[in-house]
């Protein structure tokens, strides 16, 4: 008796579990790093050995910043499979390489990872070209990250990651109506906030002040109605109100409350930013410091 109800039960847990990642995975697409993290750890108490959630533990970490702990989910998820990752587990060692300082070894994993996409999972092939597209354009590598990008976008015309890379590369290029046209069809297609601030900006690099000036009101209307929801632009608005608006006062006071949220380090950057313009420049060195220790 006691045999069937244990296998009862780990039937239940087994048909349980998938609807739990779905749900920590929905929780990550909405920057809620730090729900999904609890839910993660509680799944992987359930399920020490499941290979999927140690991979969810990496996505959750790296959000809010928990980049040792992100680096041991990786090399769990490694261990799980005796050495070896699928695509997915490939691009999170990526972005924990990326994180370390390590671009060559981040491109390289993105390599292994579209070396092992199953042919019936395009949308995945489509998001690892635009991964090592980025990590090519960091890297300094235009000409390879280029038609690595455009690769992405006869996949998906309208995959908004890709897009946004090929239209920094342009801004780089000073070939601003380009990059004007690529930001807004991902905007088009992902209506992250943050897009328009780049917008913005690239609308003042080119000459159009008169255009900057609406896009930039627009973008502020938009993030200071995120400020306080997971998924926001307020790292993008903290430069804003220090760079554009030149209130250093609010542009610190959202840095703060980002921080409490997740201490990633864009976030960290962009506080190291605020306290500089409000004359905490020891603060600011520190905070440096701490960047410096993560990727060195």
């Amino acid at each position: 008796m006691k045999q069937i109800l244990f296998v009862l039960f780990a039937t239940a847990l087994l048909a349980e579990e998938p609807n739990t990642r779905q749900i920590i995975r929905d929780l990550i697409a909405k920057q809620d790093y730090a729900e999904a993290l609890l839910q993660a750890q509680a799944l992987n108490k359930r399920m020490p050995d499941d290979v999927e959630t140690y991979g969810l533990l990496v996505d959750a970490n790296l959000g809010l910043g928990n980049y040792k702990e992100a680096e041991a989910a990786a090399q769990w998820m490694l261990d799980l499979r005796i050495g070896k990752a699928d695509s997915a587990g490939y691009l999170r060692i990526a972005r924990v390489r990326e994180v370390f300082g390590d671009l060559d070894g981040a491109y390289e994993s993105a390599k292994m990872a579209f070396q092992r996409v199953p042919p019936n999972e395009p949308a995945l092939r489509v998001r690892i070209l635009a991964e090592a597209g980025r990590l090519s354009w960091l890297a300094g590598n235009t000409r390879e990250a280029e038609p690595t990008l455009n690769e992405a976008l006869k996949l998906d015309p309208n995959y908004a990651p890709a897009l946004e890379t090929l239209a920094r590369i342009r801004i780089a290029q000073k070939k601003y109506d380009e990059a004007l046209a690529l930001l807004r069809r991902g905007y088009q297609a992902d209506s992250q906030t943050r897009l328009l601030f780049t917008i913005a900006e690239t609308l003042r690099k080119s000459g159009d002040q008169p255009g900057a000036a609406q896009a930039f009101a627009a973008f502020e209307q938009k993030a200071k109605a995120e400020v306080k929801q997971p998924a926001n632009a307020n790292r993008e608005l903290i430069d804003y109100f220090a760079a554009v608006r030149h209130q250093p006062a609010a542009a610190l006071a959202i840095a703060k409350e980002e921080m409490t949220r997740r201490h990633d380090i864009a976030t960290l950057t962009a506080y190291a930013g605020a306290l500089e313009q409000n004359g905490q420049t020891a603060e600011a060195t520190e905070v440096r410091d701490r960047i410096k220790k993560i990727t060195q």
